[in-house]
């Protein structure tokens, strides 16, 4: 179990609040957030990018200085600088020679030929957008990480590209136990793949748990029902989302109404609009 307890972070014009979250071996977490929430200030505390102000990090209930002490780390951040006219080969093999024998060279070539179909002749400038998420992918995935942690790994890539990207990420975790962090602001992706969700709003974690269980504990409901709810005496429990309501679940099945599922992108308005009561 990987545990970030009390995690703080302050800058002029914005503060991460002590938050927590934990992941488990295998375990697939997404941090939800609108752009400027605090999901990539999170991610960078944890990994040691940046120190955090609070707080400390916990492996299997071991203290530790930095995860990479105890653990092997897969970071992959959402801007990676890299000179334009390198070739993919020659960057490749400054990484095996920096990493040595962490770096397995069988494991890189399987998800950068046989998985992604990249061309190691290609200089930095003529990849895509997706092209380079793949590459950097495969780099960090050949380092076999106990920990992959990604800052926006889908944002800006086709719906093709999001999908094989995210089917790595699902099979990593499953068949070779890789705990995944990752964060995101698209929550289809999240839907698809995450095991537990956590909800960033302006610094705080405003919700986390299972998502299968948040997803339960939620429902939306047209409108025109809402006259139901307001003789109910529960209107303040209603969040207005474009043309539904959302609620809390056991509220709705207090009335007799017809509600449907909410999904991910539902609850976090409901809780966005809820924080700025």
């Amino acid at each position: 179990m990987i545990k970030g307890l009390n995690i703080s972070k302050k800058y002029k014009k914005f503060e991460l609040q002590p938050t927590s979250i934990e992941i488990d071996k295998g375990e697939i977490v997404a941090l939800i957030g609108e752009n400027g929430a605090g999901k990539s200030t999170l991610i960078k505390c944890m990994c040691g990018v940046i120190d955090a102000d609070e707080g400390q990090l916990e492996v299997d209930d071991q203290v530790v200085k930095k995860l990479d002490d105890v653990l092997v780390l897969g970071f992959m951040n959402q801007d990676q600088n890299v000179y334009n006219e390198i070739k993919i080969r020659d960057l490749t093999n400054f990484v095996k020679d920096v990493m040595k024998k962490k770096f397995d060279q069988e494991v890189y070539y399987y998800y950068f030929k046989d998985v992604f179909h990249l061309d190691d002749d290609y200089k930095m400038k003529e990849l895509s957008t997706g092209m380079k998420v793949k590459y950097f992918l495969s780099l960090e995935l050949a380092k076999n990480p106990d920990l992959l942690v990604l800052d926006e790994p889908t944002s800006g890539l086709d719906p093709i590209v999001r999908d094989e990207v995210l089917d790595i990420l699902r099979c990593v975790a499953k068949e070779k136990n890789t705990s995944v962090l990752f964060s995101s602001h698209i929550t289809e992706d999240i839907e698809k793949i995450a095991d537990r969700v956590i909800f960033i709003n302006n610094g705080r974690i405003v919700l986390q748990g299972d998502k299968k269980e948040i997803k339960k504990k939620y429902v939306k409901l047209n409108q025109q029902q809402y006259v139901i709810l307001v003789n109910a005496g529960m209107a303040k429990e209603c969040v207005s989302i474009h043309d539904y309501y959302i609620v809390d679940r056991d509220l709705a099945m207090t009335c007799n109404v017809e509600v449907k599922e909410a999904l991910l992108s539902d609850i976090l308005s409901y809780m966005r609009k809820k924080s700025e009561d």
